[in-house]
């Protein structure tokens, strides 16, 4: 795999410093996305709420609360139609701004481009697909809402028969449903947001494989985190920097992945194949004048 000829740890690095801009409008739409179809309540807590327990959960306490301030001081507040206009465009266009700049870097990965004369067009179907993407984690976080509830109610009738069974296997199932909902995540990802056509076998067997090693890097990536001395010595900015780290460790492990399906695709299929508004990259090196003098004399 080209990992480090593809520039993957650089494409990782920008990746984390466009999501301190992004994460905010991002998170906002998917709660706007879930109080929407799912209730302004969900079991006596609000959307927003539900949201951030999930956000504690998967990057930690200091993290997230550095999410909940941001969500907190993002506001549409404004006195004209015109002013509410603009400020909805600037937040979606923040939003799809994360889900872009993926796409571009897998479309690096896969060795494809779109074409130059329907750069225009792409940039809004790039938009409109990224913000499908958006749409899309907020659906994902409502079923698992929906099926968190169904099984915390089987859970109480189970403990009631064998009392103390219910905790460990709430875990086990949560741990389960956690790691489908990442791998339809990544299947997502590699499916609809690159200009390529691949088979449906590659992308789930590439997504199978990125949602094992993000499983076990986020494990990795905590403990890091809590024996890293980074946030007190950056202090009121430590947050930010355990962020970045997190989403850059995070983005490796998709770029890696993304590595795994192209190859699995040349071996087990037909390749990546761009879509009719893509092009194949093909590089080579030449050879200049200075080069074939070299040569000669040698």
């Amino acid at each position: 795999m080209n990992f480090i000829d593809d520039h993957c740890f650089k494409m990782s690095a920008a990746l984390a410093y466009y999501t301190i801009f992004s994460i905010g409008p991002l998170l906002l739409i998917v709660i706007w996305t879930l109080g929407f179809f799912y209730g302004e309540h969900l079991e006596g807590s609000s959307a927003k709420e539900e949201v951030m327990q999930e956000m504690s959960e998967m990057f930690g306490s200091q993290i997230s609360g550095l999410i909940q301030t941001a969500l907190e001081n993002l506001s549409l507040a404004t006195d004209s139609k015109v002013g509410i206009i603009i400020g909805l465009g600037t937040l979606v266009f923040t939003s799809t701004t994360v889900f872009v700049e993926i796409q571009d870097s897998i479309n690096i990965i896969w060795g494809i481009k779109p074409k130059p004369k329907k750069n225009w067009l792409k940039f809004i179907l790039n938009r409109l697909t990224s913000l499908s993407m958006i749409l899309g984690l907020g659906f994902l976080l409502i079923a698992s809402l929906l099926i968190n509830s169904i099984i915390l109610v089987l859970m109480n009738y189970f403990n009631q028969i064998i009392p103390g069974i219910s905790n460990q296997m709430l875990d086990n199932i949560n741990s389960g449903l956690t790691f489908v909902i990442i791998t339809l995540i990544f299947g997502f990802i590699f499916k609809f947001l690159p200009d390529a056509k691949v088979r449906k076998r590659d992308i789930i067997g590439g997504a199978l494989f990125t949602s094992i090693l993000f499983m076990i890097g986020r494990y990795g990536i905590s403990i890091y985190l809590q024996q890293n001395a980074t946030a007190s010595a950056f202090g009121a900015a430590g947050a930010i920097i355990l962020l970045l780290l997190w989403v850059y460790y995070s983005a490796a492990i998709l770029y890696y992945g993304a590595e795994f399906t192209k190859e699995h695709s040349k071996v087990f299929g037909n390749g990546i194949i761009p879509t009719s508004y893509a092009v194949k990259i093909n590089l080579s090196e030449i050879a200049t004048q200075e080069d074939s003098n070299k040569k000669a004399e040698d």
